[in-house]
């Protein structure tokens, strides 16, 4: 079997680590069309990852669904996808959620805290040891399948734990009516023999004891729940860190790319009628925002779209660290792509 390095980036043909080469098989036609990634388990294997996550990667990058078969090892794709785009995304994944930030090294772990709904990393090789820096829809996936978690029990395409689970129900409720019948043949039983109601009363009185009542305080435990009402969250969020703002995971990277925009362009909307775009703390906070919203090349179009009347040069100079605060984000050449881009951004620089 071919072999490619982890990093593809290392063109050294003794790199230490290696891992087979994504291979990949389409399946069905028309609508049932799919594609099988053959030697997924393998590829997991050697990038020390559940192979769940790579799948589900390629989906979200592909904007396709995924199913998974744990027990035939079977992982696929729907849709029909060439193998040389799906190692190209491999690539990606590996970029983002094997190597070390520090090292680029590939020994590594992840650790997800279900607590605070965060993804650390850990390196074997330099120690690294940090949260992970990187935004994308697969990280709840993560959270909600951490690595310590059985691979049989990851997702929710997986049908072979959902006829576990149904049978493992089913036999309760057959044991249930085994007990309630065995119960009742008894309790005729011991009436036809004479002594029915004083035995009755006594199986009443062991039953009654040896259920615990329940107390005012184990019904305040019952009823306790978390408030996950926007203003309960917005108060949580405001006691964590920017740092930690910035990668927390939310339903938010569910959302469509331009449903995040409108959140983002509300916020600063909200900002400009408050009249806080000049403090420097209001700037951090659109910032993360962004970030978190994944959506920072974005952000500065609406920026522009909220901040800049017919004297734009003036509107440059009123809100230059702003500004400079996100187009220094992006990349000079994708800058110069849009139109009067590198214009503006000379503008800004300038004044």
């Amino acid at each position: 079997m071919a072999t490619v390095n982890v990093n593809r980036s290392v063109t050294d043909i003794f790199y230490r680590y290696k891992m087979p080469r994504l291979q990949a098989k389409v399946e069905g036609k028309g609508n049932g069309i799919k594609t099988v990634l053959v030697n997924m388990a393998e590829v997991a294997r050697a990038i020390g990852r559940p192979a769940t996550y790579p799948t589900k990667y390629f989906g979200c990058e592909l904007g396709a669904q995924t199913l998974f078969d744990h027990k035939n090892e079977r992982f696929v794709v729907n849709g029909s996808h060439d193998v040389n785009k799906l190692q190209d995304l491999l690539d990606g994944f590996i970029r983002k959620f094997v190597l070390c930030p520090e090292c680029d090294n590939p020994e590594t772990n992840l650790t997800v805290s279900a607590k605070n709904q965060t993804i650390s990393q850990s390196c074997k090789a330099c120690g690294f040891h940090g949260l992970l820096k990187v935004n994308h829809k697969v990280n709840t996936f993560i959270v909600k399948n951490p690595p310590s978690l059985n691979p049989a029990a990851q997702g929710s395409s997986l049908t072979e734990g959902k006829r576990s689970r149904k049978q493992k129900q089913k036999n309760d409720n057959a044991d249930g009516s085994m007990t309630n019948n065995s119960l009742a043949n008894n309790s005729g039983g011991e009436s036809d023999s004479g002594n029915g109601t004083n035995q009755a009363s006594q199986t009443e009185a062991e039953i009654s004891a040896a259920i615990p009542e329940k107390t005012a305080k184990d019904d305040d435990d019952e009823g306790w729940s978390v408030d996950v009402s926007k203003e309960a969250i917005r108060a949580r969020l405001q006691d964590l860190t920017d740092g930690a703002k910035g990668m927390t995971i939310s339903d938010d990277y569910d959302k469509t790319e331009k449903e995040r925009i409108d959140i983002f362009y509300e916020l600063v909307k909200e900002k400009r009628d408050k009249k806080q775009l000049e403090d420097v703390q209001t700037h951090k906070e659109l910032v993360i925002e962004a970030e978190r919203l994944d959506i920072i090349n974005k952000a500065p179009l609406v920026l522009a779209e909220l901040l800049f009347t017919e004297n734009i040069i003036k509107d440059v100079q009123k809100n230059r660290p702003l500004l400079l605060r996100f187009f220094l984000y992006i990349p000079k050449h994708t800058l110069s792509n849009w139109w009067s881009g590198a214009h503006l951004y000379s503008c800004i620089r300038v004044h």
